[in-house]
This record gives C-alpha cells, sequence and structure tokens, in this order.
C-alpha cells in the first residue's frame, strides 16, 4: 500500500508541474452599456476607493445634421449604471483617444486627443461628482501645437504625480514624448524626450507607461519604418528613475511586434505583452523583477496574434495579473476576446469572453481592463453589433468578475466641491437607475464560449486522470499476484 501511495505521489507531481492550476475566473453576462447607432470606441476606466467603476468612452455624435465627437461618461456603483451623459461635444475638432487615472484622494484625471490638430486636452473631477458635466474642470491643452500625435497615456503615482507619455509619430519633431504635472494638474512640465527619433525613414508610435511604486517610470512603444510602416520592426523599452529627465538606452525587442502593454508591480516587477505579425503571429509576454534591468524570455501567451488592437493589464490585490486581448479563438477565423491569469510565472489556459459575430465586419478591439477593491476584475471592450436598422457599428461591451485575492474594504464616498461648479458648489448628477437612458444591454454568452471556458477553469482534470488510471493498474496488478 505505501509503494501505492509513492507512485501515486510521484506521479501526481508530474502531472501537475507544466500547469498553472488557477482557477477560472467565472464571468457574467456581457452587457452593452453605450447602446447606440454611432461608433463606440477607446474605452478608459478606473475604480475609486469606494469601488465605484468609472467608465469614459469616444463616440461619434450627430447634433443638428452636423457630425462631431463626444467623450461620453458612465459610471456603476452598487450594481447600478448611471445614465451615460457627454462631458466633451464638439464639431469639427478631435475628441478621442482618452485615457483616465484615479489618484489616492478620488480624483479622476482625463487626458485626451482634441482640437484641430492633436493637442494634449485635460480635464478632472472629484469622483463623487463625475455624473455632471458642470463638474468638469475646463478642458486645457497642456501640450505645444505638433502635428501627427498619437495616443496618449495618463497614470498617477502613488505620490500624486501626474505622468504623461505620447508620440510624435513622424517629422522633425518624431519621438516619444514626456510631461508631468506635481500640483495636481494646474501646471504641467515642458514636454522631454524618453527617446528621439532622428531617422525621417523611421516612426514611433502606440506608446504605453507604467509606474512602479517609488516612481520609476517604464515605458514601451513600436518603432516602424517610414512611409512604409508595415511590418513594424519592434518594440522598445526604457525607463526613468529621475522623474522624466533621464532615460535609460532602449531595450530592443526586435521583429514584426506591435500594440504592446506595460504593468508595475510594486516596486521591482515589471510586465509587457505585445502582438506579433507575419511569422511570428502569436501574442507574448516578458517580465522583470528588477526594474527593468534584466527580463526573462518572452512566451507565446496565445498562438494566434496579429493586429486585433492593443492589449490591457492589470493586478489584484495578490499580485496576479491579468490580461485581455483579442485573438482567433482555436481552429476558426472568428476573432474572440480573451482572459488569462500569470500566476507563479505560468500563464492559465485563455477563458473567451465574447466572439466576433460572423456576420459582423469588424472584430472586437482595444479592450481596457481595471482591478477594484482587490478583486473585482471590469472589462470593456468595443464590439461590432447590428443596430435596430440592420447597420452595424462599434458599442462598448462590459465584463465583470470577481478574482480569488483577498478583497479591500471600500471606503466611505465624501462629498467634494467640484473646482468648476457653480457657485462653488458642485451639481448633484442624476441618480443611478436599474435602466439607463442609453439601457444597457444585456448578451447572451458567446456560442462555443463554454468549451474554452471549460478547459480554462480544469487543467487539474488533465494531471488527475493518468494518476486514477495509475491506481487501478497498480491495485489490480497487486490483487493478482495475491491470488497466486
Amino acid at each position: 500500500m505505501k509503494s501505492i501511495f509513492l507512485t501515486v505521489g510521484i506521479v501526481f507531481i508530474f502531472a501537475t508541474a507544466g500547469w498553472n492550476l488557477y482557477q477560472a475566473l467565472l464571468w457574467g453576462a456581457p452587457l452593452n452599456i453605450s447602446y447606440t447607432s454611432t461608433e463606440s470606441l477607446a474605452p478608459t476606466l478606473v475604480a475609486d476607493s469606494t469601488g465605484t467603476l468609472h467608465v469614459i468612452w469616444a463616440e461619434d455624435s450627430q447634433l443638428n445634421g452636423r457630425s462631431g465627437n463626444s467623450l461620453i461618461y458612465t459610471s456603476l456603483s452598487q450594481g447600478l449604471w448611471s445614465n451615460p451623459i457627454d462631458i466633451v461635444y464638439t464639431i469639427g475638432e478631435i475628441s478621442g483617444s482618452p485615457s483616465m487615472d484615479v489618484d489616492e484622494q478620488d480624483i479622476l484625471h482625463l487626458l485626451w486627443l482634441g482640437g484641430y490638430n492633436d493637442r494634449l486636452v485635460y480635464s478632472q473631477v472629484a469622483a463623487v461628482n463625475a455624473g455632471s458635466a458642470k463638474n468638469w474642470s475646463s478642458p486645457t491643452i497642456i501640450s505645444p501645437i505638433t502635428n501627427l500625435v498619437g495616443q496618449p497615456d495618463l497614470t498617477v503615482g502613488k505620490d500624486g504625480t501626474l505622468h504623461v507619455l505620447y508620440p510624435v509619430l513622424a517629422g522633425d519633431l518624431s519621438g516619444v514624448y514626456y510631461i508631468s504635472s506635481l500640483d495636481n494638474g494646474i501646471s504641467w512640465t515642458s514636454p522631454n524626450y524618453a527617446y528621439l527619433n532622428d531617422s525621417t525613414t523611421k516612426m514611433v508610435t502606440n506608446s504605453r507607461m507604467a509606474v512602479d511604486v517609488n516612481g520609476g517610470i517604464h515605458a514601451v512603444w513600436t518603432e516602424t519604418n517610414y512611409p512604409e510602416t508595415f511590418p513594424p520592426i519592434g518594440i522598445r523599452y526604457s525607463h526613468s528613475f529621475d522623474g522624466g529627465s533621464t532615460w535609460s538606452r532602449p531595450r530592443n525587442i526586435d521583429g514584426p511586434y506591435d500594440l504592446a502593454d506595460i504593468l508595475a508591480i510594486g516596486e521591482n516587477e515589471i510586465h509587457v505583452v505585445w502582438s506579433g505579425t507575419l511569422e511570428n503571429r502569436h501574442k507574448f509576454h516578458f517580465f522583470s523583477s528588477d526594474r527593468g534591468d534584466t527580463w526573462s524570455a518572452p512566451v507565446i501567451t496565445i498562438d494566434t496574434g496579429g493586429y486585433h488592437g492593443r492589449p490591457s493589464l492589470a493586478a489584484d490585490s495578490q499580485n496576479t495579473v491579468h490580461l485581455v486581448q483579442v485573438s482567433n479563438a482555436p481552429g476558426t477565423t472568428l476573432e474572440s476576446l480573451f482572459h488569462q491569469s500569470f500566476q507563479n510565472q505560468r500563464w492559465s489556459l485563455p477563458e473567451r469572453l465574447v466572439e466576433r459575430d460572423a456576420s459582423a465586419p469588424f472584430h472586437p478591439i482595444d479592450p481596457n481592463i481595471a482591478v477594484g477593491l482587490g478583486n473585482q476584475v471590469h472589462v470593456a471592450v468595443p464590439v461590432s453589433i447590428q443596430n435596430r436598422s440592420g447597420g452595424w457599428a462599434y458599442d462598448i461591451l462590459y465584463f465583470h468578475a470577481e478574482s480569488s485575492a483577498p478583497p479591500i474594504e471600500p471606503e466611505a464616498p465624501v462629498p467634494a466641491a467640484s473646482p468648476t461648479a457653480e457657485e462653488g458648489e458642485a451639481e448633484t448628477a442624476p441618480p443611478a437607475t436599474g435602466s439607463p437612458a442609453a439601457a444597457p444591454t444585456i448578451l447572451s454568452p458567446v456560442s462555443g464560449s463554454e468549451d474554452v471556458q471549460g478547459e480554462s477553469s480544469n487543467p487539474l482534470w488533465i494531471g488527475i486522470v493518468p494518476v486514477v488510471v495509475l491506481i487501478v493498474v497498480v491495485f489490480v496488478f497487486r490483487q493478482s499476484r495475491r491470488i497466486r
């Protein structure tokens, strides 16, 4: 009998050694939170200390027959969605590519591309008052006049510093720029190069940033040829430990790679994910445990890559990394949104959240993920959905799950006056309802998603089955010897 248990133990160790035994998340049904006949794109989302989720996206709008752009805001608190409102509306100008973060005082900081020539525009509001457009501070242009500005990225450091990274794609001023504010967005530093593109035959794009707990700034971007930009040349990484004044020499991840995201955890841990094209058509990840000095070998997270928009990373309270990205589902040409988790230096199997409708003209793109209260995982993604008139447009689908990480106790909301409210008082937002004006639509789980999620949630069975078989074989063998 001892030999049986010893054999079973050895086989169990070998059977499970190659698997991340992370339990798959239980995702709720998708919820359409934009529900418009126009394009809803580029969602950005954060959760404040009360657990309220704040979501902003860019919307193509029509007013009196004139085309424009809007930034739409909504929030989720205690299970109810607020009425979506436009906090920015422009005609003939750009209002897009929003990036939002929240500080430890629960102030929302919002940055977007605006104006007639791609200017960086900034606004803020106390999170508790964000449901009324009048409570947001007056939009302020914080960048000089520069053409060919790419999507900006805003992050709030633990010390309250506002960090902004953005690319100037090509031309005489091409490069990756960094600016910051030490006084809550009142004033901003002059732009400084994180990377100077001094070649007229190259372009920089798709820059992203993460800030560690000690204020170290970690940046990634894509470099391509110019004017022909495909295939890309590769991903670049650099960091600054002196507030953006000086930057390390870029680390090159050469290959047909693009669309990276970056995450900093604690003092030293940095994660980077990206997409491959051509002969390296996979999704990749590598990480550093020493603040970006050395890196692990790249590994494939999903075997199919390509241009499906950038991925998105977040971490829960036990530092489990959560990744959402769009990729082709195994055995099909239909693109799907997948979630994976990185724990004990291993990736879980992909969980499919939503699959592109076979009739839809476009695939899901540019998902965004945030974690609130330590273990509440929130995801928003634009998905091409057919509207009542029969046309197709991107709507924002929302997903929620709870991880196994320890929860963080929510703080009580503290009323705060808006800096731009009339007579010094903030306007109270309309109460949240279960059926807001742009009614969220609950969608059925995608066909075929159950089998993918089932595989993700039970990788342990792949190791247990051989063990059970071995137990039976050993038992039968020993019994036959006794009979003899």
